[in-house]
């Protein structure tokens, strides 16, 4: 019973100090999955130990150890990593739900089906990320830097993309439904059979952007920048639209 637990990330959390820690590895344990770290200092046992599905929230320099392995299946749920410098990390299935990356350094990271839902990314640089299959619910992208990440089938319903800069990113099959794009660069983006209900698209930069097979319902977008090679034909009922033609 606890191993198919442990299987499925259900098994109940033992919370473990420094002291603890230090004693159960000098004894040989190297399996520490589904612990809940308080105050431990991880970072020189990284490499030697599973900490899968386990609670990283308290760690001591939490940055350093994220900077130093590759991850799955974390609760990093409500850190505060502001401004902190994470490029290239590797956090898989892990829970960051209402984290605060705001103005971190996520380039070239892989954060595949990862749970950013109302995180604070704004001014956070996303550029060549991996965020396939993640959610973003009601996260705040104000300002974020995401030029050419791969964001296929993100669900971005309800985020804030405002001014954001996504040119070259891969958006197909993305959900924007009710996410705020205004002043969003979508220039060379690939939209293809994204979803777009109810989306704010005021002012966007969509240049040379792929629209093949989109999902367009209820959207503003006036103020719109489009060129001659869009892939997809305009419904008549929009206005103030500069097709750059």
């Amino acid at each position: 019973m606890i191993e198919t637990l442990r299987k499925q990330g259900l098994w109940f959390k033992k919370t473990i100090d420094q002291k603890q820690f230090e004693q159960i590895y000098q004894q040989g344990e190297r399996d520490f999955r589904g612990y809940k770290f308080i105050d431990v200092e991880l970072n020189e046992y990284i490499d030697n130990i599973d900490i899968t599905h386990s609670d990283l929230r308290f760690v001591k320099d939490l940055v350093a150890v994220l900077s130093n392995a590759k991850f799955i299946k974390l609760n990093l749920e409500g850190v505060n990593l502001e401004r902190a410098n994470l490029s290239h990390i590797v956090l898989t299935n892990t829970n960051l739900k209402k984290a605060n990356l705001s103005g971190a350094d996520l380039r070239g990271s892989s954060l595949t089906h990862v749970n950013l839902q109302e995180a604070n990314l704004s001014f956070a640089n996303l550029t060549e990320a991996e965020l396939s299959q993640s959610k973003l619910q009601k996260a705040n992208l104000n300002n974020a830097f995401l030029q050419g990440a791969n964001l296929y089938r993100v669900n971005f319903k309800g985020a804030n993309l405002a001014h954001a800069d996504l040119e070259q990113a891969n958006l197909s099959f993305a959900d924007l439904t009710d996410s705020n794009l205004t002043w969003a660069n979508l220039q060379k983006c690939n939209l293809s059979s994204a979803k777009l209900y109810r989306t704010n698209l005021t002012n966007i930069d969509l240049y040379s952007a792929n629209w093949s097979s989109l999902k367009l319902r209820k959207v503003n977008i006036q103020g719109a920048r489009f060129s001659d090679t869009l892939d997809y034909k305009m419904p008549q009922k929009f206005e103030n639209v500069d097709l750059d033609l």
